[in-house]
């Protein structure tokens, strides 16, 4: 828990960091999200005796968060970075028990406008993750451990102007994300009456990988950057408005 911590302080330090710099540039857009999404994962186990097991689950993810996008308005293409926390609840399948992992999670969102107008837009992109999870995959072992994650997937998005300061938008996607186990395990059970020795049981190479839609809402508000002169035609421009 302690590095999903550090990693989030540096990371939001990192995201102010870069905010500050864009600003002066170009006008940008900070605010908060939620979202909800479900999907399926399959992941394996080893013990120290080389044994170990598969297993298969259905997923459900929450999460909430910071957003930050840059350039707002006036361009055809933007970069969106959210940065919040999530929650994955997997229900165990063929009477597996369930498993709960929770953490940092940063969402990279390349955008391109597929239609615009100066009220809204319609977009498309690629998405890219990286995940900070503590936790236990199918509860195999009794202490939690840290998991890092990858993800990529397609996003589509929807943004409407609400006024001059303000606006909300929509995102649908699917991610698809490797989860790795990067420290190893101890479950003792002791439950053979000879002590710990032939209950314990070491883990390794613990990881799961699996897919999940989703769906979020973000409201965005817009803190730097004058309009520019000349936008160009058919693009995104709620700044004319504010």
């Amino acid at each position: 828990m302690e590095k999903i911590r550090f990693a989030a302080a540096a990371v939001l330090a990192a995201a102010v960091a870069f905010a500050g710099v864009a600003a002066p540039v170009n006008a940008a857009m900070v605010g908060f999200y939620g979202t909800y999404g479900a999907g399926e994962a399959s992941g394996d186990l080893e013990d120290w005796q080389g044994g170990g097991w598969d297993w298969d689950s259905d997923t459900e993810h929450t999460g909430f968060g910071f957003a930050l996008e840059t350039p707002a308005g006036f361009y055809r293409t933007s970069y969106r970075l959210g940065i919040g926390w999530e929650r994955i609840v997997g229900e165990g399948e063929n009477g597996r028990p369930d498993s709960t992992l929770e953490g940092l999670v940063i969402d990279n969102d390349l955008t391109y406008d597929l239609f615009a107008s100066p009220a809204s837009r319609f977009w498309i992109g690629p998405e890219l993750r990286l995940g900070f999870f503590n936790g236990s995959l199918n509860d195999a072992a009794s202490d939690d451990r840290s998991f890092f994650a990858a993800g990529i997937g397609p996003v589509l998005g929807f943004d409407l102007a609400l006024g001059p300061s303000a606006a909300l938008s929509w995102k649908v996607g699917y991610l698809y994300t490797w989860y790795y186990g990067d420290e190893d395990s101890w479950d003792a059970g002791c439950s053979s009456g000879h002590g710990c020795y032939y209950d314990d049981y070491y883990y390794d190479e613990s990881e799961m990988d699996g897919g999940h839609a989703y769906v979020s809402l973000a409201v965005y508000f817009r803190l730097w950057g004058p309009p520019h002169a000349q936008p160009q035609p058919g693009t995104y421009q709620p700044q004319g408005r504010w």
